[in-house]
């Protein structure tokens, strides 16, 4: 399941790893610490719900309380999206290898007569 195209369209100046993690904080209302450091292993399944629910240890919020954090449909979505791409994190990023850019600088091919 992926989050909701009109949905993920709600932030277009931010690349699609930072518009998921947005749509995820704006529909949980996690701090960004909190969403950047949000692990799988703080999930727990709510089967009788069909869902699952985050449990953030107190080290990790600012409160220093344990945090539940409860997923409406769309940020359910978001992490289904995130499911099996990274076996700890939730939300991680992998930047793209960047190619060596070439050389901008050009060599003049004009020929300089300093005679005429």
């Amino acid at each position: 399941m992926s989050p909701e195209p009109a949905l993920t369209t709600s932030f277009p100046e931010l690349s699609d790893h930072l518009a998921k993690m947005a749509l995820f904080k704006v529909n949980t209302g996690c701090r960004e610490e909190e969403v950047c450091g949000l692990r799988w292993d703080y999930e727990v399944k709510v089967p009788e719900l069909e869902t699952s629910v985050f449990i953030i240890p107190g080290d990790k919020v600012k409160n220093a309380q344990d945090r539940l954090v409860v997923l409406n449909r769309v940020a359910r979505s978001v992490v289904e999206a995130q499911r099996g791409i990274h076996p700890e994190y939730v939300f991680v990023f992998t930047p793209k290898p960047r190619r060596a850019k070439k050389d901008r600088r050009r060599t003049s091919l004009r020929s300089h007569n300093h005679g005429r």
